[in-house]
């Protein structure tokens, strides 16, 4: 196959993965505003967790180039993959896409002819619209499902590749066959099902996707919730619900809720998407997920006892995951929140925190046998061994020790 030069914008969650995969085997170049974030991706630094990704960055031999956007040129790559976030606006009830839309302008000036991958998560309906009034039918819509710490792993055995385009556009049919061969190539999964569908389909697809996955966690932590109040054991429950194999055992640990920086956003979005069209279980998962931080942060005060003072809870990291780094929209964060208003006082202690607590009215503690020993109860939305010592003082709904 003839080489192909390729541009990715964005060096994130997404678009360093595919820049990694795809420079495998073609040239590659990096695009972000971000400098010190490319200076690092060329010291081989990943500037979030992927231990994959940092072995590739530091061991195969990849053709890629990263650049400042301000200096970037794409006018003579084949394909742009466009990677940029899209976070929600609470104030418009939608995604702002601007960033993407900015990015699309840019590409389209400079140059016409390549085929536009958006990756970005966007509304239903925006990739025909743009396509339309930048008048560009080059580009095409991808959906990407990648997990957090698994980016690589996941791009490199993709459960399906989804493309949205033009079914009765030859051309841009033909270049988005050999984009999916061009991840064949360079992955390691050649009978990855591919799916052509037109753009609101693609776009579907996406926010669907995740709305189940938000669906069955508040499902779940729904259970755990009745388990709680009966007296019951969750975890028996859930053990036979899920021996069940249309059921299965994925997605079904409590938590505090969903969160992390997809499912809040999508879910939302796909209730904006539905518009006068009639839906209530999306809208269901949204209202118990807010309920569950209210009934989480009710049940850790009913655990402290009343000594008249304000009680001292200590937040045992804010990201969702064990061993993450990102604690973007994180769901003990709501949970945090309703415990001030309560009127207890939050010390903090996550590993990848320095300096001053990020959230106001909160302490964050860099020693950790300090915080132990400070805090009257230790909130964990999943469990951790450096905890053990002090167990008997530790809140968590996490059941089976897994994500």
């Amino acid at each position: 196959m003839e080489q192909s030069k390729i541009t990715v914008i964005g060096a994130g969650y997404v678009g360093l993965p595919y820049a990694a995969l795809l420079s495998r085997c073609e040239t590659v170049t990096l695009v972000d505003t971000d400098r010190a974030k490319l200076a690092g991706i060329e010291r081989h630094i990943v500037p979030f967790r992927d231990t994959l990704l940092e072995s590739w960055l530091e061991n195969e031999k990849l053709d890629l180039h990263p650049v400042p956007y301000e200096e970037a040129d794409c006018a003579g790559s084949d394909y742009v993959l466009i990677a940029v976030p899209t976070n929600f606006d609470s104030a418009a009830g939608r995604f702002d896409t601007s960033a993407v839309e900015q990015t699309l302008r840019w590409v389209t000036k400079q140059n016409p002819t390549a085929t536009v991958i958006v990756k970005s998560t966007v509304p239903i309906g925006f990739t025909a619209a743009v396509r339309k009034s930048l008048g560009n039918p080059r580009i095409l819509f991808s959906p990407e499902f990648l997990r957090e710490n698994y980016a690589l792993e996941d791009v490199l055995h993709p459960s399906r590749v989804i493309f949205g385009l033009d079914p009765a556009d030859a051309q841009l049919v033909k270049a988005a066959k050999r984009f999916a061969a061009l991840l064949s190539a360079c992955g390691a999964d050649a009978d990855a099902p591919v799916l052509y569908m037109d753009f609101p389909e693609a776009e579907s697809v996406k926010l669907f996707a995740n709305s189940y996955l938000a669906v069955r966690v508040a499902f779940f932590n729904e259970l755990d919730t009745f388990a709680q109040e009966r007296g019951l054991s969750a975890e028996a429950i859930i053990q036979g619900v899920c021996s069940d194999p249309r059921v299965g055992s994925f997605y079904n640990n409590p938590s505090f809720g969903y969160g992390g920086y997809c499912l809040p956003k999508d879910t939302r979005q796909l209730l904006t998407d539905f518009g006068a069209t009639p839906q209530y279980v999306v809208r269901a998962a949204v209202e118990q997920n807010e309920y569950r931080a209210a009934y989480v942060a009710r049940k850790i005060m009913s655990s402290v006892a009343e000594s008249g003072e304000a009680p001292i809870i200590g937040i045992f990291s804010l990201s969702m995951k064990s061993g993450s780094s990102d604690c973007r929209n994180a769901a003990i964060l709501p949970v945090i929140r309703h415990l001030l208003s309560m009127g207890a006082r939050i010390l903090i202690y996550d590993r990848a925190l320095t300096g001053q607590s990020p959230i106001p009215g909160t302490e964050l503690v860099s020693d950790l046998e300090r915080f132990k020993a400070q805090s009257q109860i230790i909130v964990a939305n999943r469990r951790d061994a450096c905890l053990d010592d002090v167990a008997v003082k530790v809140f968590s709904r996490d059941l089976f020790g897994r994500d």
